[in-house]
């Protein structure tokens, strides 16, 4: 079972691709938040707190949604859900978490519009967090007992199949979306940045290892640089 190969231990990929596979665009907004794989209860209170509650205000969300300061926008209340967890120790914990939503006037529809406000962590309808899922679908071979890698204290799963159904469905709207070639192409864009390193840079012309090593550099001291390193799609040297 593999959801993408290759994956960012630290950083899981926001699969904000696949979040949106019910819902209309223009009826949610996703936030992206780095989540290790492996979070304590203590450090993902901190982080929802401040990398999604602290985040949503009015000006954020008139940005996300391209809206003038002139269109009415209100907070909407939240709405509750779960959300499974792995600790550092490898057990399966569970966290009931709130969902920020909004209304704003549509002028055209004289009427109020609905939006949700999601955490890029998670998938409509799924409670695995969707960082436990690829740590899961990474280091579980085909037809393994999922449970031999995490443990369940609380008791929270009758059996292995929320899980693994769960991961079943990414891996079926990953491979409907070519999820997988999409981060080749994204990699491509590394290979393109050597590229022009070499023509730029007379000590790097003609040395493409030089020139990876330099770019892996440049990852390591600024990971955020470019959008698809902040997806776990960061140079190699290999």
């Amino acid at each position: 079972m593999i959801i993408i190969s290759g994956g960012a231990q630290n950083h899981p990929c926001p699969f904000s691709d696949i979040i949106s596979d019910i819902v209309k665009p223009d009826t949610f907004i996703v936030i992206d938040i780095e989540l290790p794989f492996k979070c304590n209860f203590e450090d993902f209170e901190i982080i929802y707190h401040n990398e999604y509650k602290g985040k949503i205000t009015h000006g954020f969300i008139r940005n996300k949604l391209k809206l003038s300061d002139s269109v009415s926008l209100k907070l909407n209340g939240t709405f509750e859900r779960w959300l499974y967890l792995l600790n550092k120790d490898d057990c399966l914990y569970s966290f009931r978490y709130n969902i920020q939503t909004a209304l704003w006037f549509n002028a055209e529809t004289k009427k109020w519009q609905y939006v949700s406000i999601f955490p890029n962590f998670i998938k409509r309808w799924c409670q695995p967090c969707l960082g436990v899922l690829e740590y899961i679908s990474s280091n579980v071979e085909k037809g393994e007992d999922i449970l031999v890698h995490i443990d369940d204290p609380e008791e929270i799963l009758l059996c292995e199949d929320r899980l693994a159904n769960a991961i079943n469905r990414l891996e079926f709207n990953c491979t409907k979306i070519k999820y997988e070639a999409k981060r080749v192409a994204l990699k491509y864009v590394n290979l393109l940045i050597v590229k022009w390193a070499m023509k730029k840079y007379k000590r790097l012309r003609g040395r493409k290892l030089e020139a990876n090593k330099w770019l892996t550099k440049m990852y390591v001291a600024n990971p955020k640089l470019f959008h698809h390193w902040q997806l776990g799609l960061g140079p190699t040297m290999g």
